[in-house]
């Protein structure tokens, strides 16, 4: 409860719950603490924090909160920072996405002036980099991102990355920079669990004017394994379809939103839910294609041949949730992805159950999965 209390001063607008124990301990300590709280470090002896570990390296899905940290992160270094240096002569913050990482540095490259804009990047007190999957077709750029680490490093700086994926399943990353990235501390941001899910649709409830009871939220929460966006977008749709109904009750009063003091219970959301047009019927190329995405490939990688790690993990993965979510046979599933047999789908089949129980990872990959397929 001291964590999850620290969590809501230190990071205000993410939610978060017992699964993100692991995650806002490694931000707070990255921190360097947070001062008046008992938990942390408070103020750091240097001001540029407590080298305990970087770089720090955040990786899950779209919209579980990455976004939100970095900003979290960037705005405690800059309020440890003033407390250290003045404005006028203290190190930058530099915040930036993968994508304009590379760009920055080949407009520098072509313009040919690699050294004043290595000074403005590598004389960071904090380095952000968001969304590394795009630097995966850049060389040049891994190269030099790979020293700017170091130079940060050995300037007392620190390095804060993103990414959709961890770092072993980046396609084309750089030895070196995966050596880099792997030798602070990586940290999965997980998808929301249900008691999480629940708090955070009172929440958006409550923003609405509207009160979500707490059975109502969990009804909801359990059938919306979904990130806080997509959460937030199934309140909307509920509203909406109660403030429908209620208007036709009343027309009189028109379409529009529930009053101030409206309250949403259980039989709300179970007619509600109930109500719900049926999803569109989950095929073979629909999962090879959400599953690909997920892991940053090719829906034609995982029909292939190939036995890379990360691919043959994405395949399994695949065939796995085809198999939850559709009526094909394990022939069929096989024939799909490449001319495999029977056998080898349910060796790939059992491997991924395995890893499903066993690896936390894998599981988030499957709920993003199926939540993109709208299961």
């Amino acid at each position: 409860m001291v964590l999850e209390r620290t969590a809501e001063r230190f990071l205000p607008g993410l939610i978060t719950g017992p699964e993100h124990a692991v995650l806002i301990r490694a931000v707070i300590d990255f921190c360097g603490g947070a001062p008046g709280d008992d938990v942390g470090y408070g103020a750091p002896a240097c001001p540029y924090g407590p080298l305990l570990y970087s770089p720090l390296v955040l990786y899950g899905p779209p919209g579980v909160g990455k976004s939100t940290i970095a900003r979290g992160v960037v705005q405690r270094t800059a309020e440890r920072l003033s407390r250290f240096t003045p404005d006028d002569t203290g190190r930058p913050i530099v915040q930036l996405c993968g994508a304009e990482f590379a760009r920055q540095y080949a407009a520098a490259v072509t313009a040919r002036r690699v050294p004043a804009w290595r000074d403005s990047i590598r004389g960071a007190a904090l380095l952000v980099v968001e969304d590394l999957a795009p630097l995966a077709e850049k060389i040049a750029a891994q190269s030099e991102l790979i020293h700017t680490i170091d130079a940060i490093a050995n300037a007392g700086g620190q390095v804060l990355v993103t990414s959709r994926l961890p770092i072993a399943g980046i396609p084309k990353l750089l030895p070196g920079l995966a050596s880099r990235l792997s030798g602070g501390l990586c940290v999965a941001v997980p998808m929301p669990e249900a008691a999480t899910r629940a708090a955070l649709l009172r929440d958006f409830a409550a923003a609405r004017g509207v009160r979500l009871q707490p059975g109502a939220a969990r009804m909801l929460a359990d059938k919306q394994a979904l990130t806080a966006p997509e959460l937030s977008g199934a309140l909307n749709e509920l509203v909406a379809s109660l403030a429908a109904a209620k208007a036709s009750k009343r027309s009189s009063r028109g379409v529009g939103r529930l009053s101030p003091f409206a309250e949403i219970d259980v039989a709300a959301v179970r007619a509600h839910l109930k109500a719900r047009p049926e999803r569109n019927r989950v095929s073979l190329s629909d999962v090879a294609r959400k599953a690909a995405r997920y892991y940053g490939l090719k829906v034609a990688d995982l029909r292939g041949a190939s036995r890379r790690q990360s691919v043959v993990t994405a395949r399994n993965l695949a065939m796995h949730i085809a198999r939850q979510l559709t009526d094909e046979s394990l022939s069929s599933v096989g024939a799909y992805f490449g001319g495999r047999d029977h056998t080898t789908v349910m060796h790939g089949c059992q491997r991924a159950q395995e890893l499903v129980a066993s690896d936390p990872q894998i599981r988030q990959a499957v709920s993003q999965v199926r939540a993109d397929l709208g299961v």
